[in-house]
């Protein structure tokens, strides 16, 4: 197990997104039979995430042409996912990570609503937690991918004792949505 560890520490932290995705993947299903080994390698998942955001475009990542983004931000979505499993019986721990990665350094439409998942998930486990989580769906309403401010409007409107006045913001900003989408149908 000793010279995996090495071998999939190294690999989380490469500069290929696909080496990175993959190792984050197998760390992911290494969890069942060696939770302690995995926890260890949280500073490298997180520098997968911060290393991502360097990344953009789409692309899985493999081969090298000039014509191919060399970063599709998914290790960021694979290095979330991985964090969230280590920490998913450590509440606070779960609020740091979506209040530190809420800042905008995760540019993968995907990792991002992993995030508002999360910050639902969140809200509607602890009431007192609700208003900060509440202000970060809010701030995610108007992010520009589509995927990201549906799934917002999506997580305000189902929170429990949600008002009028917090349900407003999505609704807005879903007939915004549907008002482009309208524009952009050629008749």
């Amino acid at each position: 197990m000793q010279a995996i560890e090495r071998l999939l520490k190294t690999a989380i932290v490469d500069k290929t997104p696909s080496v990175s995705s993959a190792a984050l993947v197998s760390s992911y299903h290494l969890l069942p039979t060696a939770r302690d080994v995995v926890r260890r390698w949280a500073n490298e998942t997180q520098e997968a995430v911060l290393s991502g955001s360097k990344s953009s475009g789409f692309s899985l990542g493999f081969g090298s042409s000039a014509s191919t983004p060399q970063g599709s931000g998914m290790t960021q979505y694979h290095a979330i996912g991985l964090l969230y499993q280590m920490r998913a019986h450590d509440r606070m721990a779960l609020v740091k990570m979506v209040q530190q990665f809420s800042g905008g350094q995760v540019k993968n439409p995907a990792a991002v609503v992993m995030l508002v998942r999360l910050a639902a998930k969140i809200a509607d486990d602890d009431q007192g937690l609700r208003k900060p989580m509440y202000t970060l769906l809010e701030g995610w309403l108007r992010h520009k991918s589509e995927m990201v401010t549906f799934e917002a409007a999506k997580a305000v409107c189902e929170m429990r004792d949600v008002t009028d006045a917090e349900v407003a913001p999505a609704i807005h900003g879903e007939s915004h949505l549907l008002q482009s989408a309208f524009e952009r149908i050629d008749y």
